[in-house]
């Protein structure tokens, strides 16, 4: 009888180790090691963006209608009208 109270009592003790919870895991990617793959990687991503912003100022230069805002994006407005387009319903 004090074989099944043992084997009871393992049992238990085992369920309440099973609760506690585990402490997180540092990424493996962390570190302060610079890559050089990042590295070159922005250097040609940069040099790309240049290229085609200069293809875009000189398709631009044919039609002055186009502005381009802070974050870097051309945009033209083909139909300027005073009306709002969207419109709010209030009930």
């Amino acid at each position: 009888m004090t074989k099944y109270y043992i084997i009871i009592l393992i049992c238990m003790l085992g369920s309440f180790a099973s609760c506690i919870k585990q402490q997180p895991q540092l990424p493996a990617n962390k570190g302060n090691v610079a890559d050089s793959n990042i590295a070159e990687l922005l250097e040609i991503n940069q040099n790309l963006a240049v290229k085609e912003d200069s293809v875009l100022k000189a398709y631009v230069q044919h039609d002055t209608s186009f502005k381009k805002n802070e974050l870097g994006f051309w945009y033209k407005i083909s139909n300027s009208d005073k009306h709002n387009l969207i419109k709010n319903k209030t009930n």
